[in-house]
């Protein structure tokens, strides 16, 4: 009796994975603003409901007043959806000193928002992204700060994205004259934050 040898072959079709789209989409903000806070007389108010500061004045020993500065954007999805968000602010100095004085240092931080700049975000909690420096000792201009805010983001819940820059110094001190700079603000240099989505469609 023959033995037959039968062979069996077998086709794999190749698989093709299957990537995610993404869409990409620039926000501009909701809301944004200046709180004043003068700790020689515990008097906190709304010094600009549209513009951004993050400064101290120190004119004598009762004028000392430390301001923050708070910009507030739309979140159009769930914070998970972000694979990446670049926060851009622009400083625009229209003063120098001349007098050498060292870098001012700011903080950038995140917080939940409602969408409304009020005396609640002043001491709201934040979570820290980073500071960075400008110099009252450089001529007027306009400069631009960039910043990655993916993972401080996608960390977050869902709702407003705030953005708090205050002095690094603010409010322990000692404020010399006059420290800080302005950052633009809903009608002049408006802050933008660019994210890349995972998935189509802007809303969840």
């Amino acid at each position: 009796m023959r033995t037959l040898r039968i062979f069996i072959v077998l086709a794999l079709s190749a698989v093709t994975p299957v990537v995610a789209a993404t869409a990409t989409a620039t926000l501009l903000p909701k809301a944004a603003g200046t709180l004043t806070f003068f700790p020689n007389f515990d008097l906190l108010l709304v010094q600009s409901d549209g513009e951004i500061s993050s400064l101290c004045f120190s004119t004598d020993a009762d004028n000392l007043q430390f301001r923050r500065g708070f910009v507030e954007f739309a979140m159009p999805v769930s914070p998970k959806r972000v694979v990446k968000a670049t926060l851009t602010i622009t400083e625009n100095q229209t003063g120098q000193i001349t007098t050498p004085k060292p870098p001012d240092v700011h903080e950038l931080s995140l917080y939940p928002a409602d969408l409304v700049v009020g005396t609640r975000d002043y001491d709201a909690p934040t979570t820290l992204i980073g500071t960075f420096e400008t110099n009252v000792n450089d001529p007027p201009a306009l400069r631009r700060f960039t910043f990655d805010v993916t993972d401080a983001i996608r960390q977050s819940g869902k709702g407003g994205i705030g953005f708090r820059i205050k002095l690094q110094i603010d409010p322990a001190g000692p404020c010399v004259d006059f420290a800080g700079s302005d950052f633009g603000g809903l009608f002049f240099e408006p802050p933008s934050l660019a994210i890349e989505i995972q998935g189509a469609g802007y809303h969840d």
